[in-house]
């Protein structure tokens, strides 16, 4: 994702620093319309080509939107951001913008909560009480198993040893 160009260089360095950036986005947008087809495809375009008929899939909108930035365009709002998340230009916090809700879309999509809620139960149901505690930890940590964090696996918290997977499963 280009926003951190566009806090480092002007606007027009960044747009040609993320050329390339965003030819590698809009190849991984037509990827996904194998995924996440066109839809209402006897509604619009019918001079194009079956695959372009129709309208893109919400889903890949934010990606789309992200293109756009990265080419030049520039967003029609400025996201607040009191905690300085997102970046300190419009167009940085676009992008993550967009880059939030791609995720949240395909999470929505994917049902990975409840698929990771039904796998537990699966375990449970068939007796692996053990793979199922592990798996609970890894994937619905409850209310005070807080993952160990990124800084865990730099070894900057935790201490000098070396990065486990057992501190997710409290091994």
């Amino acid at each position: 994702m280009p926003a951190p160009i566009f806090e480092r260089l002007d606007h027009a360095a960044a747009i040609v620093q993320s050329e390339e950036l965003a030819i590698s986005l809009s190849v991984l947008v037509d990827q996904g319309r194998v995924y996440f087809p066109n839809v209402m495809r006897d509604r619009y375009g019918d001079e194009k080509q079956e695959s372009r008929q129709g309208y893109r899939n919400a889903l890949l909108d934010p990606l789309v939107a992200a293109i756009g930035v990265a080419e030049g365009q520039e967003p029609g709002f400025d996201l607040p951001d009191p905690n300085g998340k997102y970046g300190t230009n419009r167009n940085s916090k676009a992008l993550r913008l967009y880059l939030n809700a791609f995720l949240s879309l395909m999470e929505r999509v994917l049902l990975v909560q409840a698929s990771h809620q039904s796998l537990i139960a699966r375990l449970k149901e068939v007796g692996d009480e053990n793979s199922a505690q592990r798996l609970q930890r890894l994937l619905c940590p409850e209310d005070g198993q807080v993952p160990p964090g990124h800084r865990y696996w730099l070894g900057q918290e935790g201490g000098p040893q070396i990065p486990s997977e057992g501190a997710i499963f409290n091994e």
